[in-house]
């Protein structure tokens, strides 16, 4: 009997031996796969006019992660991408892909990072940054998402906190006029604004609780490498920018739009859609309290408020219309704001 027993605690041994054995070796693979993998994406970056460098990498993670660590990653974009380019430099870049779920692959940037955009210049940093994006053999990416929590932002107006912040993104190469070619949602909660503000900003406080963007742009998206053309032909083909929804609560205000825009013959933004805001006697106040508006200005526009259409669901909610036109931006058809034109970069 004892010897039978000692058999079967041998045999459980063996078994559990083979499975870390087993285990580690998968990792180890996948480790493999991930530096083998980032460097087809770097040659990639390279042959389409990208600069791409690096320190050296380290592969590490045990035992349910499978990792590889680049420190001094510098991305920089050529003006195909962007107009102007951009640039992006990160202390230390962490991409990994946790078990048991090794169709999604993660990335982290637990450092100091910074973005240079033309004539701006944002370093960050954050609790959590970190970009998922699923994986599909033989299958380009054409989906991500972003998270962040306690994001940490300097810009030239002073710093700015955002509490959480996450952002989905999803693209089609086969969408026709009717259909999404590229899906987005923005979620940023609890924002802390910069000190250096212009109005009408101070009246209304330096947070923003909520703020959400949800849209689609519709196709077919032309192929090309020119920005200009491009946009040229997706103007051409009917496209268009749907707002699906955005939602605004800050200080004493709550917004809510839709809207759909497309490019006018100047490729300059145009559209129409509705505003329901709510909060607008307190914000009234506010401005006068803060002198952006006078006393009289303000009296007139409070006694105007219960003439203004109501929404149908939210009586609380103002209902206007809104419209782009000319880069000037009309609520109710009265003029509010008039847009500095886009700049396309030349053929």
């Amino acid at each position: 009997m004892q010897m039978k027993w000692r058999r079967i605690r041998f045999l459980v041994l063996a078994a559990v031996a083979l499975l870390l054995a087993g285990h580690g070796l998968l990792v180890h693979l996948l480790a493999g796969r991930l530096e083998a993998g980032f460097a087809d994406w770097a040659a990639q970056r390279r042959a389409q006019g990208w600069q791409v460098a690096h320190g050296a990498i380290q592969a590490d993670g045990w035992p349910f992660t499978a990792r590889i660590a680049v420190p001094d990653l510098r991305l920089k974009a050529p003006s195909v991408v962007l107009a102007g380019g951009f640039a992006l430099w990160a202390d230390r870049a962490e991409i990994a892909i946790r078990l048991p779920r090794i169709d999604r692959l993660a990335i982290d940037l637990p450092g100091m990072n910074r973005l240079s955009l033309p004539d701006l210049d944002l370093p960050f940093v954050a609790d959590l940054i970190r970009l998922t994006i699923p994986l599909a053999p033989g299958e380009p990416t054409r989906a991500g998402s972003l998270a962040a929590e306690q994001l940490r932002v300097g810009t030239p107006r002073g710093a700015s906190v955002i509490g959480q912040l996450a952002i989905e993104v999803a693209a089609s190469s086969t969408a026709t006029e009717a259909e999404a070619a590229l899906a987005f949602r923005l979620r940023a909660e609890r924002v802390e604004l910069p000190p250096g503000l212009p109005p009408p900003a101070p009246a209304f406080g330096r947070r923003l609780e909520r703020l959400l963007l949800e849209g689609e742009l519709s196709g077919p998206v032309p192929a090309g490498r020119g920005t200009t053309a491009r946009a040229e032909a997706w103007r051409e083909g009917g496209g268009t920018l749907r707002l699906l929804a955005a939602r605004l609560a800050w200080g004493p205000i709550t917004a809510e739009t839709t809207a759909t825009l497309s490019l006018d013959e100047a490729l300059q933004p145009m559209g129409a859609g509705r505003l329901r805001l709510g909060g607008a006697g307190p914000a009234i106040d506010a401005l006068a309290e803060s002198g952006l508006i006078g006393r009289r200005a303000a009296t007139t526009a409070r006694a105007m408020l219960p003439l203004l259409p109501r929404a149908e669901a939210e009586p609380d909610m103002i209902d206007l219309p809104l419209a782009i036109e000319d880069r000037t931006l009309r609520l109710a058809r009265i003029p509010l704001a008039r847009f500095a034109p886009l700049g396309w970069p030349a053929p």
